[in-house]
């Protein structure tokens, strides 16, 4: 599992600010891409506890109980069932 959160992670981090770079600041895509790319390795202690948070929130057995924060009951065939 954490193969495949930091092997989803990788891609995303070129883009995780190049939109705003490229519409606010008038950068091209390329150097918007590498600005956003430079921005998050020089901010990496703030991106690694984020997504750490998130790690903790998300995954069901990081949390004392092993429920997942966001379950909610929903009911199916009459019965709610924790997902």
């Amino acid at each position: 599992m954490l193969v495949r959160f930091g092997l989803a992670a990788l891609p995303s981090v070129p883009f995780w600010q190049a939109p705003p770079l490229v519409y606010w600041q008038g950068q091209g895509v390329a150097q918007a891409l590498f600005s956003s790319t430079l921005a998050l390795w020089r901010r990496k202690g703030a991106f690694a506890v984020y997504a750490l948070a998130w790690f903790a929130v998300e995954v069901p057995g990081a949390r004392p109980g092993g429920c997942p924060a966001f379950a909610v009951a929903r009911p199916t065939a009459g019965r709610p069932v924790l997902g």
